[in-house]
């Protein structure tokens, strides 16, 4: 399986760290990073086998910052927390914008939501990078534009995600339906 960025693997088990998720309008730095960054670790020196590792801001602090990385194809992503000195941002195109993907149902892949937006007619040139989140439910997506952007959350948000085959109906049949938000 290759690690590149429009590659998609598949998550089948959830991560053991847990962070709270902030707002995206808080903690963006002067180098340009903050939450919905797609960022490369550099430079640490305790957990070198991070280095080279690419993922997305998730949450920042004044020191250190969630990054949910891609680790291995075993385990999927992990949330890990790191100095935000040591975080390099990486440049997917320079109209690349992030989306965050909010109640995606249980069980959900890094590649069934690539299904998902093919269905819809986002192939590798509209969705440059895509990362799934099991444990918050929720997936990172860069797309190639602003335009392609603004189709995918008029195409997704407040949808009911089904791949999986219908669930039973909950208390609220909106909790099921995702939310999407611009990072």
């Amino acid at each position: 399986k290759s690690s590149t960025i429009c590659s998609c693997r598949p998550r089948d088990r959830p991560m053991s760290a847990s962070y709270s998720y902030s707002s995206p309008s808080r903690s963006r730095s002067p180098r340009g990073l903050g939450v919905g960054s797609y960022v490369e670790v550099t430079g640490l020196e305790t957990a070198t086998a991070l280095n080279g590792r690419r993922g997305v801001v998730v949450s920042a602090s004044d020191e250190r910052w969630a990054v949910l990385l891609e680790v291995d194809d075993v385990d999927g992503p992990a949330l890990k927390a790191v100095p935000k000195e040591k975080l390099q941002m990486v440049k997917l195109g320079e109209e690349a914008r992030c989306l965050r993907f909010r109640n995606v149902p249980e069980g959900y892949t890094s590649s069934l939501m690539r299904e998902e937006l093919e269905d819809e007619g986002f192939g590798p040139d509209e969705v440059l990078y895509l990362l799934h989140d099991m444990q918050q439910h929720q997936t990172y997506v860069f797309a190639a534009s602003a335009r392609v952007a603004q189709q995918i959350v008029t195409n997704f948000d407040g949808r009911r995600l089904e791949r999986l085959g219908p669930g039973e109906l909950p208390d609220s049949c909106l909790r099921q339906n995702v939310k999407l938000e611009w990072l």
